[in-house]
């Protein structure tokens, strides 16, 4: 069922390329543009399916392969490197447009653009063809909506967003340019803009990070402060867990950005790329992530505003996220200077660019947790000759971090957890709290990760107990 507080005429709708696989998830995701009225659409392009890889990755190797092997600009229009995408891109508009002179001038515009995105590319910019996958699938998803007597114009990204120069969107810049320039779109009721690309400040494409038309939707909703996307997706929502590890986990209904930033889901990134997170709590935007098969669930709402859950199983805790390849850095001495140690082990680690998520220190012990790298037999020797009489020790480690805004003063909550660790006979090496007392980290041996959240979700969450 729908939530019965979303007003759909002034939602942004991101269009993923996981539901952009076949012709049927297209049709099913048009069906639920006409019945809903989205005014404003950002979408993908095409997704991977049983037999062919989704259309971004085929045209970044088709361009590695083929453009940056030939000098700028002479790269022949109708070789494979044209003529491999429009293969699977006809095949949809032949599936999928029934008027004959519709889909006979849409097979022509997706000819014609990437033998323009070509022409633009060289050895050292790729961006043009690469960007003709999300806007060949805008010009299909108009076609498809004009038979049904809809007109959704596709707008160039390009001419209005403007690039951070960090793979980002320059939103101030790109309000100035809305408002300064003819490039105006307050006559529109309905319009379709391609994602993963904006315009450098001479407008020429430049392509987002990976999984960036989720940047794109945000960026459009701050521009038209529309206030809240609907994001569809084959995922039926952000699961408690990552589902590779506990397959049957509950979705979370309504969870905060610091919530999501928290539990740090390599799983969730195409569906909420990093850069976008700082944007939807700038100005203030709330996503929905649901099913495209939408009958089925509503999804789970992230919103920039703490809130409660209305699931009483998860009153206290929201997710569990785990990583793996981590190293676990001890150094104890019992001649540690009373101050300035801990600030001159992290300024090696910086020194180095390696990261700290997790660091503790008392008189005698200063422990650091990091993404393992080759450098680590480095560190220890540098550790050494700074402190001659230390004892350096390291090992690797899993880390699995429980967040919930609802644990903060609640007594007994750590306990549960680690409780859940030792019936499973799983030994804690190290343990943090953030100040706000909104996520606990368990750093554990390396290599059973795994059963330490499957034994914390079925303690916490599956047994239904409101800790």
């Amino acid at each position: 069922m729908h939530s019965t507080t979303t007003d759909y005429t002034t939602t942004v709708l991101r269009i993923g390329r996981r539901v952009l696989s076949t012709p049927e998830d297209l049709l099913c995701v048009v069906n639920t543009i006409v019945r809903d009225q989205y005014p404003i659409l950002v979408v993908a392009a095409l997704g991977a399916s049983l037999t062919e890889p989704n259309m971004t990755d085929l045209l970044i190797a088709l361009s590695h392969n083929t453009i940056k092997g030939t000098p700028d600009h002479e790269v022949p229009y109708q070789g494979t490197i044209v003529q491999m995408p429009l293969v699977r891109l006809n095949a949809f508009a032949s599936t999928l447009i029934v008027d004959d002179s519709i889909r006979t001038a849409l097979i022509e515009e997706f000819a014609s653009r990437f033998a323009w995105g070509v022409s633009q590319s060289g050895a050292q910019y790729i961006d043009p063809y690469v960007s003709c996958g999300e806007y060949c699938v805008a010009l299909l998803i108009s076609s498809m909506l004009k038979e049904r007597g809809l007109e959704y114009p596709v707008l160039e990204p390009e001419r209005f967003l403007r690039s951070d120069g960090s793979y980002g969107i320059d939103i101030p810049a790109s309000k100035k340019i809305l408002r300064t320039t003819e490039y105006r779109t307050t006559g529109l009721k309905r319009f379709i803009v391609p994602g993963y690309y904006s315009g450098d400040e001479q407008g020429a494409i430049t392509l987002l990070a990976r999984d960036g038309t989720n940047i794109t939707a945000i960026a459009i909703a701050a521009l038209f402060e529309k206030h809240h996307i609907e994001n569809l997706s084959t995922l039926r929502g952000i699961a408690v867990v990552d589902p590779l590890v506990v397959p049957d986990t509950h979705i979370i209904p309504v969870v905060s950005l610091n919530e999501l930033m928290e539990l740090n889901r390599t799983d969730l990134q195409e569906e909420l790329h990093p850069k976008a997170l700082s944007v939807m709590q700038t100005y203030g935007i709330s996503i929905r992530i649901r099913s495209f098969d939408s009958a089925s669930t509503e999804g789970t709402l992230v919103t920039h505003m703490d809130t409660s859950h209305p699931d009483e199983r998860l009153a206290t805790l929201t997710g569990i996220g785990y990583e793996s390849e981590y190293t676990l850095l001890c150094i104890t001495s019992r001649t540690f200077a009373p101050y300035g140690e801990l600030e001159k082990a992290c300024a090696l680690f910086a020194e180095m660019k390696i990261s700290l998520p997790y660091t503790s220190s008392t008189m005698t012990n200063m422990s650091f947790v990091y993404k393992t790298s080759d450098v680590t037999n480095l560190i220890a020797g540098v550790f050494k000759r700074l402190w001659p009489h230390a004892q350096v020790i390291y090992e690797p480690c899993d880390v699995i971090c429980v967040v919930g805004n609802g644990m903060a003063r609640k007594p007994g909550t750590a306990a549960a957890i680690l409780a859940a660790l030792a019936e499973r006979s799983i030994n804690i090496k190290a343990l943090a709290s953030t100040g706000d007392e909104h996520k606990i980290a368990i750093v554990i041996d390396a290599g059973i990760g795994v059963v330490g959240v499957r034994g914390i979700y079925e303690s916490c969450f599956a047994s239904g107990i409101a800790l």
